[in-house]
């Protein structure tokens, strides 16, 4: 019974060959053969004549072919900076050198930063005679430094039978994609934690108070409430009351970038999801006026002091993009040395990726001084979530999979 078995796979095998055989080009070849022999036994001369037509077509497909793609050059043009989630416009130049047009000319680019189905998806130039220009709109799936591979084109043109490839090598340049955002109402916290630290104190209103520090004359882009009309009128120009703040309220964001504590793969992973949270808080609080600064130890450490306005943004987002998960510290050491070394004097955003190791009331964190987000490792491990119970907190608890602007908005309301 097994040498059946094994005779009818054979033969499965053998017949499976046959059929993937069975394409044009193969049928032609068979066919010429065959002409050959039959001319060669008979000495028809219609038949050499057949024979001789067929030589000639497969001929003419390989090398036309061959010259066509030969005389052609692709140039690739995109920004240097794009957004996760957002659609850009990629720019192709393709140029053919050659007397005569290429038709049905496949490109095919390597783009990594594309969802997996899209990244070798090819585009169909049908005819190439000249200077042509193509303008292909991506969106961008994955935050980080990419650099797109080499080009590849390909024609079958003209009959299909004989495929010519080239490749035009990749010149190194790369696409540095800021990580997304999604809005927030609110942050998460509702009390005033009123400590001095520098001069300065941290509280919940965004702009902090401001000191009356004298007049000076009105300069282009100030604030039109602060114009002293009196003293304006007096002196016949715009002169302004001018201030400055004595208080801020600071939120510093603390990344886990200890490497073996970042479980999961590719975009799902624990620091990805961090990264886009910390975005939107910091995308958030500038806009309402609230101070920003980001640190975490990598294998280069990363330190963006305090600052604000929509300008700052720009600059935790350039951070965010380069991050990996690639230091040696473990979270909680990298927590208490921030903490020793900058004061607790602020708001900071921490995340834990082991779930439920971290405790800030140990560290002489406030409840008002914490947003705390937790992230279930087995979920992250292709794991049955974890059960077990956690201490009441005001943490926020992320899954695998997670809709992160529908937990992280429901948590801001509570």
């Amino acid at each position: 019974m097994s040498t059946d078995n094994t005779i009818l796979s054979g033969l499965e095998t053998i017949v499976e060959k046959l059929f993937s055989m069975l394409t044009i080009r193969g049928f032609l070849f068979l066919l010429t053969l065959t002409l050959f022999l039959t001319a060669w036994n008979r000495g028809i001369a219609l038949i050499y004549g057949l024979l001789f037509f067929l030589i000639a077509t497969l001929i003419i497909s390989l090398v036309v072919a061959r010259l066509l793609t030969r005389q052609i050059t692709a140039q690739r043009f995109y920004p240097p900076v794009a957004y996760e989630g957002k659609e850009f416009t990629i720019r192709y130049e393709l140029v053919n050198r050659g007397r005569f047009a290429c038709q049905l000319l496949e490109l095919t680019d390597s783009l990594p930063f594309l969802v997996e189905a899209l990244r070798d998806e090819m585009l169909l130039v049908e005819t190439l005679a000249g200077t042509r220009s193509i303008a292909r709109a991506v969106i961008a799936d994955w935050r980080g430094v990419h650099t797109p591979g080499a080009i590849q084109l390909a024609s079958g043109w003209p009959f299909g039978l004989f495929r010519s490839e080239k490749t035009i090598d990749a010149d190194g340049s790369t696409v540095l994609v800021y990580p997304s955002t999604f809005t927030l109402d609110r942050l998460p916290f509702t009390g005033a934690s009123n400590f001095w630290h520098d001069g300065l104190v941290t509280d919940n209103r965004k702009g902090g108070q401001d000191l009356f520090i004298g007049i000076r004359d009105y300069r282009r882009g100030d604030n039109r409430k602060n114009i002293h009309w009196a003293l304006s009128a007096r002196h016949g120009e715009l002169m302004v009351k001018e201030y400055e703040s004595i208080s801020r309220t600071e939120i510093c964001i603390l990344l886990d970038l200890h490497a073996a504590g970042n479980p999961g793969e590719g975009k799902h992973a624990p620091l990805e999801y961090a990264i886009k949270i910390a975005a939107s808080v910091a995308s958030f609080a500038l806009r309402e006026g609230y101070f920003i600064s980001l640190y975490g130890a990598g294998k280069k450490e990363l330190a963006i002091e305090s600052g604000s306005g929509m300008a700052w943004m720009d600059k935790i987002s350039h951070a965010l993009a380069l991050v990996q998960a690639d230091g040696n510290e473990p979270y909680a050491s990298f927590v208490n040395r921030e903490l020793n070394l900058r004061g607790n004097r602020r708001i900071f955003l921490l995340f834990d990726h082991q779930g439920k190791s971290l405790q800030p009331a140990t560290m002489g964190l406030a409840d008002d001084q914490v947003m705390l987000v937790r992230f279930d490792t087995k979920t992250f491990q292709q794991m049955l979530p974890d059960k077990t119970k956690l201490a009441k907190d005001n943490s926020l608890m992320i899954h695998c999979g997670d809709n992160l602007e529908e937990k992280v908005r429901s948590w801001t309301m509570c």
